[in-house]
């Protein structure tokens, strides 16, 4: 694809998220003017990432690199403290748990997951596997610091350094 074509694809996109962040920014004020914040989360997050052109590719498919899997997870309301900001990587299975935990409920035993509320209040951090099934197997991620390992069908590796290559562009395991 051209790139004037895909810079307009990628500007479209943007448009989008900018839309979108617009219309959800009103929310609190919403809430808050109905007397309804103190007893309210706000969680925003996504299903997935979208690949726009990172290794040729576009869509949401192929594997858990880090424009598939890194997505939004904010929350906002009663019990979380405004502007914190953690770059620790989570689960989307993990939010049904922390807010049940908010909330003092108590999930189903069989339900997966983990409470998230240690890592809100910085008591500890969390291990980073990823995976994604394909016809062609299972392909996994693993981050550590700043090194992210990525493990696919077969004996392919690729290694990225996420503090010069957080797109996952520049594949160290053959440097």
């Amino acid at each position: 694809m051209p790139d004037d074509l895909q810079r307009r694809w990628v500007d479209l996109y943007d448009a989008e998220l900018a839309q979108l962040d617009d219309a959800l920014s009103a929310l609190p004020g919403i809430l808050r003017d109905a007397g309804r914040m103190t007893d309210t989360v706000i969680v925003v997050t996504a299903e997935h990432g979208e690949r726009l052109f990172e290794h040729g590719l576009v869509g949401h498919c192929q594997g858990p690199d880090a424009a598939v899997v890194h997505t939004p997870l904010i929350l906002c309301g009663r019990g979380v403290a405004a502007g914190r900001r953690f770059s620790q990587i989570v689960r989307s299975v993990d939010i049904y748990r922390t807010l049940a935990s908010m909330f003092g409920a108590t999930p189903p035993q069989d339900f997966q997951g983990v409470d998230l509320a240690p890592l809100i209040h910085g008591d500890r951090e969390f291990p980073e596997l990823s995976a994604f099934s394909s016809y062609q197997g299972v392909h996994h991620a693993l981050r550590d610091g700043w090194f992210k390992l990525h493990m696919w069908p077969g004996s392919r590796r690729t290694l990225y350094d996420l503090r010069s290559d957080r797109r996952e562009q520049h594949d160290l395991s053959t440097a």
